[in-house]
């Protein structure tokens, strides 16, 4: 933590209004609801096994919707294709693989994407809402960061799933 001090009352008192308002944020953030959308996705992908994934997204700062859903026949490279490069997402995927002894698996998980460029109250908002959305699922086997699309190569991925 570094800190700053100011020789004027008016510059420290912008710098304190950014950090409390930057801190009422998160505390405001923290309670955004998820649609119900969200959970039924979320079942028909890990109980009906109907998609390869879904794709999530925090709502004008008052609710976590679904943004877009992969059908089952869909793969890796269809979601990245789908997959918005410049705002934050979640993604609950379930990912086919084969291990390293050969044998076929798959195993679901979130994917919390949020790129480097996003301004930092956005980044706020999505992370203090993740483990609200990652909560409502059991049965994540990893959790994956993701700010860059490097992050997201499927052997990469592969390699973190194992």
């Amino acid at each position: 933590m570094q800190l700053f001090f100011f020789n004027d009352t008016a510059t420290t008192e912008i710098y304190t209004e950014q950090i409390v308002g930057s801190v009422r944020c998160v505390q405001e953030t923290a309670n955004i609801p998820i649609s119900d959308e969200c959970l039924a996705r979320w079942l028909e992908l890990k109980k009906d096994h109907k998609l390869r994934y879904v794709i999530y997204r925090v709502e004008g700062e008052k609710e976590v919707v679904v943004d877009a859903i992969g059908e089952r026949e869909l793969t890796w490279n269809d979601f990245l294709e789908n997959l918005i490069k410049t705002e934050p997402r979640f993604i609950v995927f379930d990912l086919p693989f084969k291990k390293n002894d050969g044998i076929q698996t798959e195993k679901i998980i979130f994917i919390n994407w949020c790129p480097q460029s996003v301004p930092v109250r956005v980044k706020m908002v999505h992370s203090s809402t993740k483990d609200s959305l990652k909560k409502k699922m059991d049965g994540i086997a990893k959790e994956v960061q993701a700010t860059a699309l490097d992050d997201l190569d499927f052997e990469e991925v592969r390699r973190l799933v194992l």
